[in-house]
């Protein structure tokens, strides 16, 4: 799992930006996580210590039909 400040995980995975507006101040930093069947998941970090799980909807989940529930059932 890669840590990295919010500002360059964001440059890696422009879909975290449309989360930007749920938060007050910019989150502190993201890390990637593993355990995803699909694509990319983000652990991000607020100033405050609180954590959130980002799963973006991308191609590759639209490609191939899948559906984040059914992913987390098998999971």
């Amino acid at each position: 799992m890669a840590r990295m400040s919010w500002h360059e995980a964001c440059q890696l995975d422009p879909t975290l930006q449309s989360v930007a507006h749920f938060f007050p101040f910019p989150p502190e930093y993201a890390q990637t996580l593993t355990g995803g069947l699909t694509n990319r998941c983000w652990k991000v970090v607020c100033q405050k210590g609180k954590a959130y799980v980002w799963r973006p909807n991308t191609p590759i989940t639209k490609a191939f039909s899948i559906s984040r529930f059914q992913e987390y059932q098998i999971l």
